[in-house]
């Protein structure tokens, strides 16, 4: 929780400083209470930051990039565009920005919470940056009482105290969406019914409670193939129905080797808050956890055996005697949480192993790459998750693929299943004794999110083709051509800087990049680049 308060004063001598009173609801009194400065010069230290000299009515503010091209503006409004109940409304290839308020500030919102929902809203291609408001309990983009709504591949940064997406509505597909920095939740669903979240990358959601996914009194929830991270808690949920968790790669963070992420998944259990159905865990890549308590859940379940956890890596574990009576299987643990142990009644299940080393485990951990590597112990130790996945479940969601990876690779070509989110490929992108790429491919560049520079990978197959590759905006603008050339069978490696033809740095945004070989095989990927 957060409060905020003017500074009275300041006592050198002593180094102190005095401000307002919080009231009693404004902290909480079993913990260790921080504080930080804000709105003083002395704490202008980056482009992008402002300070306002409410006295002297002056504002201080540190541009990006050089002061002629600098441009600013100040918000006058708390809300940016409102649906009210609207049907058939599609918001798309808007930028909207620096709507602020201390109550509620929104940038794209239905507010009509009484009546008929709203039907069939579809926002997506939207660029939404600083929406700020103190409670954070706000979403950027805020939909309820709803039924059918699309938000897909819009980018969402920089809003303080808010939330990235809110979300209360029934038939909800929230994917491709690229949600960093923001104040509170990334994405908040609250009482959804059949709810999908595919594809989205999120990052940094640093305030109070804040973390990037999290599922409340939700029926049918599929949260599957995001890249989510964070310092504490990164997924959470509570009194859901039927809540599946598949094929995500979910972090805490890793600073100068220390874990500072608690639960990876949580569940926000009690007595009085019990979740139904099915919790199906299967085949993530859950790292990162302080507390080797990856997978933090409680036996507050209408019936245990109806919560499945197999084909995960993950740090650790539900335990004691409450883990051995849910359906567990084919698991790698790189670490033990404190309950998994003999003496609490916990013991490891079929084809389930510690495996701590994650060097053994994956290419480069380190540098985020999670792609099995080739000796990795996870390889051909799992389950065929269509198998796994109850028919109940795959009837909820009948347009996903649960047979396909992290990156939408068909598993178990072999006949072998491996487990965490990426099944294994050869990481040179070869497949054939003789050396040569056996399919077309292009991978999503490493960093994504990125500043200054990104590295793209693609394979090329067959004879000397013309190879082109393209630097494209979120409005279909060509911004950089990276190769455009005849190119012989293999794996090649492009790196882009941030420029456009003309060697001038483009802004911050969504960008895609599309390779095209022969006129024969084009595929476009979308990357995300921040400054």
């Amino acid at each position: 929780m957060i409060g905020i308060k003017k500074v009275v004063s300041f006592d050198p001598g002593s180094h102190t400083i005095f401000f307002d009173s919080l009231s009693s609801e404004a902290v909480y009194g079993d913990r260790d209470q921080y504080y930080s400065m804000v709105n003083h010069l002395s704490a202008l230290d980056r482009p992008g930051e402002y300070v306002v000299d409410e006295a002297n009515q002056k504002l201080y503010y540190w541009p990006y990039g050089k002061i002629e091209d600098c441009s600013f503006s100040i918000s006058t409004r708390n809300y940016g565009i409102g649906i009210n109940g609207q049907c058939n409304v599609c918001i798309e290839g808007l930028k909207v920005q620096g709507n602020t308020s201390d109550g509620a500030a929104y940038a794209i919102w239905n507010n009509k919470t009484w009546d008929a929902p709203a039907q069939n809203i579809i926002i997506r291609n939207c660029e939404i940056t600083h929406t700020r408001t103190r409670d954070g309990r706000k979403g950027s983009i805020s939909i309820g009482n709803a039924d059918g709504v699309t938000i897909e591949n819009n980018f969402i940064h920089n809003c303080q105290r808010n939330s990235g997406i809110n979300a209360g509505a029934k038939n909800v597909t929230i994917c491709n969406n690229i949600i960093t920095k923001v104040g509170y939740k990334g994405i908040w669903s609250m009482g959804s019914e059949n709810l999908r979240i595919l594809n989205n990358t999120i990052t940094e959601c640093e305030g109070t409670h804040g973390n990037p996914v999290s599922v409340f009194t939700t029926i049918n929830s599929l949260t599957a193939n995001n890249f989510l991270k964070a310092t504490s808690e990164v997924f959470t949920f509570e009194v859901n129905t039927n809540t599946v968790v598949h094929n995500n790669i979910i972090l805490g963070v890793l600073n100068e080797e220390e874990e500072t992420g608690t639960n990876i998944i949580r569940q926000n259990g009690s007595e009085n808050s019990y979740c139904y159905g099915y919790l199906v865990i299967t085949n993530n890549t859950l790292l990162f956890s302080s507390t080797n308590n990856a997978v933090g859940i409680t036996q507050y379940f209408e019936d245990l055996n109806k919560v499945i956890i197999k084909n995960n890596i993950c740090d650790g574990g539900p335990g004691g005697e409450t883990g051995m009576l849910m359906s567990r299987s084919n698991n790698i643990y790189t670490g033990l949480s404190w309950s998994q142990k003999e003496r609490y009644g916990w013991s490891l299940m079929d084809e389930e192993y510690v495996m701590t080393n994650l060097d053994t485990l994956f290419v480069s951990p380190v540098s985020s790459d999670f792609h099995l590597s080739e000796i990795s112990p996870a390889r051909n130790i799992g389950l065929n998750p269509d198998v796994i996945i109850p028919l109940e479940i795959k009837n909820l969601f009948p347009d996903y693929n649960f047979s396909q990876d992290f990156e939408c690779k068909i598993r178990g070509n072999d006949g072998q299943w491996d487990i965490g989110a990426l099944e294994y490929s050869d990481p040179n992108g070869i497949d054939r004794q003789d050396g040569v790429p056996e399919k077309y491919s292009l991978s999503q560049n490493y960093p994504n999110p990125f500043n200054p520079i990104t590295k793209i990978i693609y394979t090329i197959v067959g004879t000397r083709h013309a190879v082109s590759l393209r630097i494209y905006d979120i409005l279909g603008r060509e911004v950089a051509v990276l190769v455009n050339s005849m190119q012989t069978p293999g794996k090649y490696t492009i790196e882009w800087n941030g420029t456009n033809s003309a060697g001038q740095h483009v802004g911050s945004g969504v960008y895609f990049y599309q390779l095209n070989v022969k006129n024969a095989f084009v595929i476009t990927k979308k990357m995300v680049l921040i400054k």
